[in-house]
């Protein structure tokens, strides 16, 4: 589905403002980057004369700052690669969706890898890399991720189904290795890959990744800052 209009939102906030006690004197800012996938610029209600509803997203941009001169790639699995690595996505390898081995960014740096002291999670979709275990997410610097390694899944509801890809496309090496990608996973990078589709099953999507992105901002332990990359926000793409 064509990128029209890549949503980002990133808020950066000290504790105090989210009421949360005891912070610890380091500097450094949490930093919290929320996608909306293949949302239109012509989506949000602030610019379509409210035609939509997006009265959150209409107040994020009304008080923060709004680029709206820039490009984006036309699809959206290359622009999350050059999120990730700060390379325009033909530089990070990525042309399209496709499922071969070479769908992976591991030759180069990930942001949350050069987050020193940071502690960070992924939640949402991933879809960067997953046939080997060095493409996932938590061996790209993610010390969690709650999310799908494919691009969506057959519904939002129903987290233990494929997203479409082909039998074909399996993972080489590891436990898993012949078989398809988890298709919810509960990820660290301790503890390795975990399926979480039978515990929320019948729970939409959205609300799965929010209440896990509200429970680890609440359990965070203010002695280091967070990074926290939330693309799950997926109605728009499937």
């Amino acid at each position: 589905m064509p990128l029209r209009y890549l949503v980002l939102v990133v808020c950066l906030w000290c504790w105090a403002s989210v009421g949360k006690a005891n912070a610890s004197d380091d500097s450094r800012p949490n930093i919290l980057f929320i996608v909306g996938d293949d949302v239109g610029y012509n989506d949000l209600g602030a610019v379509n004369g409210n035609r939509t509803f997006t009265p959150t997203l209409d107040s994020l941009k009304s008080s923060g700052i709004t680029l709206s001169s820039y490009y984006t790639f036309k699809i959206c699995s290359p622009s999350r690669a050059a999120m990730l690595t700060g390379r325009y996505p033909w530089g990070a390898g990525f042309y399209d969706m496709s499922e071969d081995t070479n769908h992976c960014t591991r030759n180069f740096t990930a942001l949350p890898q050069m987050l020193d002291g940071y502690k960070t999670h992924a939640l949402g979709k991933w879809d960067v890399g997953f046939l080997k275990k060095e493409c996932s997410p938590t061996y790209r610097g993610f010390d969690t991720f709650l999310g799908y390694y494919e691009a969506c899944e057959a519904d939002y509801w129903y987290h233990g189904a494929s997203g479409g890809y082909p039998t074909k496309c399996t993972i080489q090496d590891g436990p898993r290795a012949g078989g398809l990608p988890t298709d919810l996973a509960n990820s660290t990078k301790d503890g390795g890959i975990a399926s979480a589709s039978t515990v929320v099953n019948g729970t939409y999507n959205t609300h799965v990744f929010r209440d896990q992105a509200v429970n680890l901002i609440k359990a965070h332990d203010t002695s280091s800052p967070m990074y926290m990359c939330v693309r799950a926000f997926l109605l728009p793409h499937c």
